[in-house]
């Protein structure tokens, strides 16, 4: 088995201490988590825009 590095890690909307994110709270869709999906663009049925932003490396740890 192959561990999968998830873009989420890298998203400026990924809750580190919680879990899950701001675009899909603690139900990130499979197709994201599998890494078929780099969350370019709104999934068709997200209730927001929210999409992957990298993490600015300033911001990081503030």
């Amino acid at each position: 088995m192959e561990a999968i590095e998830l873009v989420c890690f890298k998203c400026k909307h990924w809750r580190e201490i919680n879990g899950g994110c701001d675009a899909f709270g603690d139900d990130i869709p499979k197709e994201i988590t599998s890494g078929l999906n780099e969350h370019s663009k709104p999934l068709q049925n997200q209730e927001n825009n929210i999409i992957f932003e990298p993490i600015n490396e300033q911001e990081q740890f503030l």
